[in-house]
């Protein structure tokens, strides 16, 4: 009985903790994504807040239909001397920079449907002129009917979020493509 009633309280702790853990991680992404609020960019694919640059590459800005969108996300570091940025998840950089992408009705298309990072602080010291980059594609595929998006305008969305000299930064440029069919 006693032991039990001891593994009963083991569970309980283990589940505590789990609730607070996805509670902190929610009200995180919920606070960083409300800074990052923004209207729809010219689509240059280019977010500054200096001394940082965070840009999309594309291989090209026409897609024909099926053709799997080949992308770079750079974060760059514009200013003199060494800095540090912390960001509030580890690994970095990963795959979830590549965000979202909205059709030219400003309909949401394409999202990551499970988001999974560890909840640990990653600190990244970065010199003069320096990078992270991280490569993404998009298959042009629908998030959630899973069929191919029609001819038209899209615009890609890279997000990273971090803290710099005690101050969160939010960077979400979008990238304008057209797919033809």
């Amino acid at each position: 009985m006693v032991n039990g009633m001891l593994l009963s309280a083991k569970w309980l702790g283990v589940i505590c903790i789990g609730v607070v853990l996805l509670g902190a991680m929610t009200v995180w992404g919920l606070r960083i994504t409300t800074i990052s609020t923004e209207s729809k960019q010219d689509g240059s694919g280019i977010a500054v807040e200096y001394p940082f640059v965070l840009s999309i590459l594309t291989e090209k800005e026409t897609y024909s239909c099926n053709e799997t969108v080949k992308m770079m996300i750079i974060l760059k570091y514009i200013e003199e001397g060494n800095t540090t940025i912390t960001f509030p998840t580890r690994p970095n950089p990963n795959q979830f920079w590549f965000w979202q992408v909205y059709d030219e009705n400003d309909q949401l298309v394409f999202y990551h449907k499970a988001v999974g990072s560890m909840l640990m602080t990653e600190d990244v010291v970065l010199s003069a002129g320096a990078s992270v980059n991280q490569n993404c594609t998009w298959d042009q595929k629908n998030t959630d009917s899973e069929k191919q998006v029609s001819a038209g305008i899209y615009y890609l969305t890279a997000w990273v979020g971090f803290a710099h000299n005690g101050t969160e930064i939010a960077l979400k440029p979008q990238k304008k493509i057209t797919i033809v069919s």
